[in-house]
């Protein structure tokens, strides 16, 4: 009896079905990076080792001794790349073919040995459940028939694989662009599809598309502070001995932040309160809107409080006005923080600051810097 390995990172995978089809092939199963070593590949000594889905690249030492087969998901070439199961649903595809292709070292790009049609409807976990029976009717394919992998014919697309801010919802989408990303997402661990409101996260689940509208379950939880907190490790690796601090409901960064909103010129201020108690400073800080907000310190002295809003404007304020600081925060944060994506008519791709007419100062080492002005406001009252 000969060996086979099936390696898949996730657990939507099971080799029971396959082992009830082919009883003349032994299969292993491994689920970590690990685990794929070229010890444990000689004791099982493996004719064939296929991957429904692997999160780490295979070392090229294994793929040109084993006969290493994936399996992706689009109609190669078209939809080489990352994530090309949501992608197809974002586009709309209703079905998409489930292709066995050798492995390689160009991604994706391998011959390929044969295809097996699934649909694309339903959440995707259903979809999961398709491709299961679609890569063991292709290794059953594989097994039996011996079949030769031949080249990849036709134009060559790449998708670009998704990331977690691809999954919220933007106002500015249809109904059918807004219940595809839901279900593309909504089952495994994926991210589910999301609506950020202050600090609030609204996730959907269990969509259903009726003509002009979606019913959908909703969680309601406060924000995971996973990115902020990756930003703030980047933002403390920096060369001016800057130490950041995310802003909290600590007591001592809400007494140190409301001393240096105290202590702020009057004539730097735009939309904040002119006489603001400590206890209404207290409570905004609890609830504050904003995507990112940080302290920060030099030599254990507070220098700056830095938020991010979510319509990409970023307020830098000063404990005292220093020019090569302020230039050092600029350059730190616009190599470390990335500005949200372009909604139109909402926010631009790139970050803004709004200044007071009669901060001066900023004014100055903004256009030293190279900063350009894009426009003015004028109050309505």
């Amino acid at each position: 009896m000969e060996n086979c390995l099936i390696c898949c990172s996730k657990n939507w995978y099971s080799k029971r079905t396959i082992e009830e089809k082919i009883s003349n092939y032994k299969f292993f199963l491994i689920k970590n990076k690990k685990q794929l070593n070229i010890k444990f590949l000689k004791s099982i000594n493996p004719k064939f080792i296929f991957f429904p889905h692997w999160n780490w690249k295979v070392p090229k030492d294994i793929f040109l001794k084993y006969n290493c087969i994936l399996f992706h998901t689009s109609d190669l070439p078209k939809g080489r790349g990352g994530s090309p199961i949501q992608n197809l649903i974002i586009n709309n595809k209703k079905t998409s073919p489930v292709c066995a292709i050798q492995m390689i070292e160009e991604i994706d790009a391998g011959p390929e040995y044969g295809r097996k049609n699934i649909s694309l409807e339903g959440n995707i976990t259903e979809v999961f459940e398709r491709i299961q029976l679609a890569i063991d009717h292709l290794i059953c394919i594989i097994l039996k028939k011996k079949k030769k992998a031949l080249p990849q014919k036709g134009k060559i697309t790449y998708f670009k694989r998704r990331v977690e801010s691809d999954s919220q919802i933007m106002p500015d989408e249809n109904i059918i662009k807004i219940y595809n990303k839901i279900r593309c997402v909504d089952g495994l661990d994926y991210q589910k599809s999301f609506i950020d409101y202050g600090i609030n996260r609204l996730e959907f689940s269990n969509a259903k598309k009726y003509k002009t509208y979606i019913k959908s379950e909703v969680t309601i939880a406060k924000k995971k502070k996973y990115e902020e907190i990756q930003i703030l490790k980047k933002l403390n690796k920096n060369k001016h001995n800057f130490f950041f601090i995310r802003m909290s409901s600590k007591k001592d960064l809400i007494k140190e932040s409301y001393n240096l909103f105290v202590n702020r010129p009057q004539d730097y201020r735009i939309s904040s309160c002119k006489k603001l108690d400590f206890d209404r400073h207290k409570f905004f800080v609890k609830n504050h809107p904003y995507r990112f907000w940080y302290l920060l310190k030099l030599k254990k002295s507070l220098k700056a409080s830095i938020y991010f809003k979510l319509d990409n404007s970023v307020g830098i304020n000063l404990n005292s006005f220093n020019d090569n600081l302020l230039r050092n925060i600029i350059y730190l944060i616009l190599d470390v923080v990335k500005p949200l994506p372009k909604i139109d008519s909402i926010r631009p791709d790139f970050f803004t600051i709004n200044l007071s007419i009669k901060n001066k100062l900023y004014k100055k080492t903004l256009g030293s810097i190279g900063l350009k002005k894009i426009q003015e406001v004028y109050a309505l009252k």
